[in-house]
């Protein structure tokens, strides 16, 4: 029996389906699969969000409660210091190991500590999945505008910048951290991964960061 194979025009007209097909269902594909990037930006906020609160909460490193006072409550100690509240801006050296030493207190206390936490060592700069860490303070010279938490995901790319109206296809995502220790975003793409954390649509995720009005 004679075998017949496909024509050119055949072979023509499959391709252009299937041409035709990709065009329309790689839209929806794209739309619907998890977005890398806010699976990250989730994880890593409530990483620092937690270690941050860790370190608040831990006499050794930010702060002591030597003595009771006439109403037998705690009295806060940073340092010498008598406080009023816990906060960031106890800068003093810790003076458990392997925290006393000069890396720990300052302005870098807290970067450092951080680094130390979540990075594995205070010179850090990177995770394991490659993405960049720089923590650093609002204003060096005033511990109560905080600290902010700049991470970019794809620190090998051109783009190297967070959200706004220029850059719509961002690799670099910033948490702010205040003075109290409580985390924000820092720019409007993060506003919006951190506010809808199950919505799997990173289409309407880029339409709802056009909208945002916070000023970052």
């Amino acid at each position: 029996m004679k075998k017949h194979g496909f024509t050119l025009s055949e072979l023509l007209i499959a391709m252009s389906i299937i041409a035709i097909a990709s065009v329309l269902v790689a839209p929806v594909i794209s739309n619907i699969m998890p977005d890398k990037n806010k699976t990250r930006v989730i994880k890593y906020y409530t990483a620092v969000k937690e270690a941050t609160s860790n370190l608040l909460e831990s006499e050794a490193i930010y702060y002591a409660r030597p003595d009771l006072d006439s109403n037998g409550m705690p009295i806060l100690k940073c340092g010498s210091d008598t406080v009023t509240h816990v906060s960031l801006a106890c800068t003093q050296q810790p003076q458990v190991s392997p925290y006393n030493s000069s890396d720990y207190e300052g302005i870098n206390k807290y970067p450092n500590l951080i680094r130390h936490t979540l990075l594995g060592d205070k010179a850090a700069t990177s995770m394991p999945d490659g993405s960049v860490w720089t923590i650093s303070a609002v204003d060096s010279s005033d511990i109560t505008k905080g600290y902010t938490v700049s991470i970019d995901m794809e620190p090998n790319n051109s783009v190297n910048h967070a959200y706004d109206s220029s850059h719509k296809k961002p690799d670099t995502f910033i948490f702010k951290v205040s003075v109290d220790g409580d985390l924000t975003p820092g720019d409007a793409l993060t506003e919006v991964y951190i506010k809808n954390t199950d919505r799997t649509s990173k289409k309407e995720d880029m339409q709802e960061a056009e909208t945002v009005t916070t000023e970052f």
